[in-house]
């Protein structure tokens, strides 16, 4: 039975606001004109590509989410933000936030950018688990996702596909009229209660302008618990089912200065920093008083010059310098109680990434008689240092391998060729990169008793490709596809992993892995007329290099393995997505308001091994959204109601029998907006509205059938958010 838990004071908090903001004379716009219905296709990709360009002109398939939509949705997570996103999948579950995955193909496969920055690589070691999702949602303008190989334009690591994150920027709040009647100033706070962890996010925005000059600083801070399941459970031990309590706290700072030299160049300077410090009691192990603390940080600095005065040579450049610093810390405390290792032992494993890098992009429009060139073209070059260690109580502190240094340098270009008559859009591509990855003995590794004093260096060099077509059949239908390439550089631990123990185990580094390397080829059609608009994908990735991990047993020095990475797998991923949009008041008058959407995914994958074809666990079972909409005709506020599902995994589908295959499932969602003045807005939700009990494929498969305590990798229970944003 589950049973009410006494709201927290900061919930009788939001309550009483809420209902304070009831009694508020409400906003309405009677005389106003209604708002045109803008579909995805008419979404402005900003980052994705290299020129500018809606959804409906691009050669592939790209999601694009804006920050009023994740604010409707009171998003406060990555798995919040890709939610209805069926192509998009995070796996934790209420365990907490995961890798990304996209058309089966996750982790350091996926590059994760935020303004153009590589955020740093996951790291699994021992103990250590590295996150990658370290953002503020409440900075971001948008979220791109290219769902496929992006090297031609992005180089390394978008080997499966692409996220893109997008901050703000001052313009974002001086420009918006709905902000402020003064455009010299303008601001913004906003605050979230979450159910699913008791959150409390309180955020504040502040932008100004003075001539030349315009800044921007935006503050967050988040504080809350575990995520809930529908089981509440007070047991300890493996077989407990419901999570492990967690407090959590998140801070970010994201501050923005522009200042404009002249009518053509201006610099920008960003300064972020965020924070995420998790301590949770570990009542699901079977030591004793287990807690283990996560304390992760980022802190970027970048600076951009632009100028858009034509040349001969561009129309518009951009040159940026960016920094950024990664940290996790995670420890493990616990009390052993077996023989003979009695006592207290500490385990602290520490990962940080440095990352500068360096980007020249430049665009150039060029005007013949029967087509228009975008032609865009540029280089880049990037430093990454890495650096673990792992400190315990029982062995002192050692590095399973050296810090190790990366740097990559690339030339790339591209021209979207549109023939006048026609409308058809041909986009080739080509991009070449260098890289070299150093491994960096220090004292702190030779004192760990490593294999090989010197594991070496890696290097090599790839090209990749892209052609891209979009053609306008008719002003309704659209065609589109494209080749496209990819590739990923070996990470650090694959490469440099590198020590052992006798009578134990033995990891053995392996200098001479080749970069991992996709072909895909897409091909869709578009349709958008009359309040309908739809599009539906299929899609033939072929991987190539897959590296994966070798075990040894022949060796009775090493009873439980001798372990090396190595260049295996090949792996084939194919699939059909398809999403429409369709505006119910076009095609009928009483139906004004209205909307629907749905988004279906499908994809299966298989990888040889030994001679014999095995599936790939990592690609989800269909999955779809359908969603019901309203929006009054003045925009003072509108609901939905909102079906996810997913099916089961079949016990053809896993490449192990004693993989933990949960049902299918379908869950409610039920949200609504209210605007009681222009500046004034609620947003609110209730999620899981049925409290099923119910796993995501990407958490499942991590877990066998006969794991104990199931029910607390499960996604969270029946939760209200409700989010009110001031704007000023």
């Amino acid at each position: 039975m589950i049973v009410a838990k006494p709201l927290p004071p900061y919930s009788l908090w939001v309550a009483t606001l809420t209902a304070g903001i009831f009694c508020l004379p409400s906003y309405a716009a009677e005389n106003e004109t209604p708002k045109a219905n803008a579909t995805f296709l008419d979404q402005l990709i900003i980052n994705a590509s290299p020129v500018s360009q809606t959804n409906q002109q691009s050669d592939s398939a790209i999601t694009s989410l804006s920050y009023d939509q994740l604010a409707t949705e009171n998003a406060t997570s990555v798995s919040d933000i890709f939610r209805y996103t069926p192509s998009v999948s995070v796996s934790g579950g209420a365990q907490g936030d995961g890798l990304i995955t996209i058309r089966g193909i996750s982790g350091n496969r996926v590059l994760i950018a935020v303004d153009g920055v590589k955020q740093a690589k996951n790291l699994s070691w021992s103990s250590l688990n590295s996150s990658r999702n370290l953002i503020d949602i409440n900075a971001l303008k948008q979220v791109e996702v290219i769902s496929g190989p992006a090297s031609a334009s992005f180089g390394s690591d978008a080997l499966g596909g692409l996220v893109y994150y997008t901050t703000k920027d001052p313009s974002d709040f001086l420009d918006n009229p709905s902000n402020t009647a003064n455009q010299s100033t303008a601001g913004q706070y906003r605050v979230i209660y979450n159910g699913a962890n008791k959150g409390l996010s309180n955020s504040i925005s502040l932008a100004g302008r003075n001539d030349s000059l315009e800044g921007m600083l935006i503050y967050t801070y988040e504080d809350a618990s575990e995520k809930q399941t529908p089981v509440d459970d007070s047991a300890q031990g493996s077989a407990r089912r419901s999570t492990d309590p967690k407090d959590t706290q998140n801070e970010s700072v994201l501050a923005k200065l522009k200042y404009q030299l002249d009518e053509h160049q201006a610099v920008k300077i960003s300064a972020e920093h965020l924070s995420s410090d998790d301590d949770t009691q570990v009542l699901s192990s079977n030591s004793q008083d287990e807690q283990f603390l996560d304390i992760e940080r980022r802190q970027r600095l970048s600076a951009e010059y632009t100028n858009d005065k034509a040349t001969r040579f561009y129309d518009e450049l951009t040159v940026t310098v960016d920094w950024q610093k990664t940290t996790n810390d995670q420890t493990q405390k616990f009390y052993n109680a077996s023989a003979p290792y009695f006592g207290d032992y500490v385990y602290d494993a520490d990962y940080d990434e440095t990352t500068r890098d360096l980007k020249l992009s430049l665009q150039k429009d060029l005007d013949f008689s029967t087509t228009a060139h975008q032609v865009s073209y540029g280089l880049s070059y990037e430093q990454t240092l890495f650096e673990q260690q792992r400190t315990s109580s029982l062995s002192g502190t050692n590095r399973s391998m050296p810090r190790a240094e990366s740097k990559l340098a690339g030339i790339w270009a591209q021209d979207l060729i549109e023939w006048y008559d026609s409308g058809l859009r041909v986009t080739p591509g080509i991009r070449y990169d260098a890289y070299t990855v150093d491994a960096q003995p220090d004292a702190a590794y030779l004192a760990s008793n490593p294999i090989e004093l010197d594991p070496g260096t890696n290097t090599d060099q790839k090209i990749s490709l892209k052609l891209g077509v979009n053609y306008p059949i008719t002003d309704a239908v659209t065609v589109f596809g494209q080749f496209a390439q990819g590739f990923k550089t070996p990470d650090m631990d694959q490469l440099f992993a590198n020590y052992g123990r006798t009578g134990a185990y033995q990891f053995i580094a392996n200098s001479n892995l080749k970069p991992e390397s996709s072909n895909s080829l897409e091909f869709g059609f578009r349709y958008n007329h009359a309040g309908i608009s739809g599009e539906v994908v299929a899609f033939y990735n072929d991987y190539k290099n897959f590296i994966d991990e070798t075990i040894d047993y022949s060796n009775p020095s090493y009873p439980y393995g001798i372990y090396q990475q190595t260049n295996l797998k090949g792996a084939v991923i194919k699939g059909v997505e398809f999403k429409t949009q369709w505006d119910l008041g076009m095609t009928q008058q009483a139906l004004r308001g209205l909307s629907l959407n749905a988004s279906l995914a499908y994809a299966t994958g298989t990888y040889d091994e030994s001679g014999e074809s095995q599936p790939i666990d990592s690609v989800s079972p269909l999955s779809g959204v359908l969603g019901l909409h309203y929006d009054h005709p003045n925009q003072q506020w509108g609901s939905s109601v909102i079906v996810t599902a997913a099916k089961g995994k079949s016990a053809n589908d896993v490449s192990d029998s004693a993989t933990f295959r949960p049902a299918g499932y379908g869950v409610i969602d039920l949200a609504g907006y209210y605007q009681w003045t222009p500046w004034l807005r609620m947003d609110a939700g209730v999620y899981n509205l049925s409290d099923k009990t119910y796993w995501q494929w990407d958490t499942a498969r991590d877990h066998t059938q006969s794991t104990s305590g199931l029910e607390r990798f499960a996604e969270s229970g029946r939760h209200l958010r409700l989010g009110l944003t001031y704007n000023f």
